[in-house]
């Protein structure tokens, strides 16, 4: 298990088949800023890969706090120090 990986320029991310990068399901352990919350970022970078055919599975629905199979929604539930974030 993994919070978010930030690769750098020219880094090959081999992800083999039936391997799998599982994302962390505390959100203590990501960064306080919400926009960064991901797995895997490659901002500003050049010439990344992933290969390998494997999964990087977030565990998106960890966070759900409510599931609606009618409306065929998810609502999630992110909070910092200050405020709540809800996403819908």
């Amino acid at each position: 298990m993994t919070t978010t990986m930030f690769l750098k320029s020219r880094v090959v991310l081999e992800v083999q088949k039936n391997a799998t990068v599982l994302g962390g399901t505390r959100l203590e352990d990501y960064p306080s800023e919400q926009s960064r919350w991901y797995v895997v970022v490659a901002e500003d970078t050049e010439d990344i890969m992933i290969t390998g055919g494997g999964e990087i599975n977030g565990q998106g629905l960890e966070f759900v706090v409510e599931f609606n199979e009618r409306k065929n929604m998810m609502t999630s539930e992110y909070t910092s120090d200050r405020s709540l974030y809800l996403e819908v």
